[in-house]
């Protein structure tokens, strides 16, 4: 059987835990650039992470593929 491939394009929606908060996110996304090189997150580069709260308000929308591009909340 073959697998489906993962394709780096497009927005992922991200519904967050009760009680986390715009800047809890930001502090997730920096800490993921930290954790990567370059090279690695340049796979990232046509993604958008849109954080939402289990009510739905807006709590940020990043680009994991450009350290630092984001707005919070």
């Amino acid at each position: 059987m073959r697998r489906p491939t993962l394709q780096y394009d497009g927005e992922l929606l991200v519904q967050v835990a009760p009680g986390v908060d715009a800047a809890a996110v930001e502090g997730m996304m920096k800490s993921f650039w930290g954790n990567r090189s370059d090279a690695r997150l340049a796979v990232y580069q046509n993604v958008w992470v849109a954080f939402r709260s289990p009510d739905g308000r807006p709590l940020g929308l990043w680009m994991p593929g450009a350290r630092g591009m984001g707005v919070p909340g």
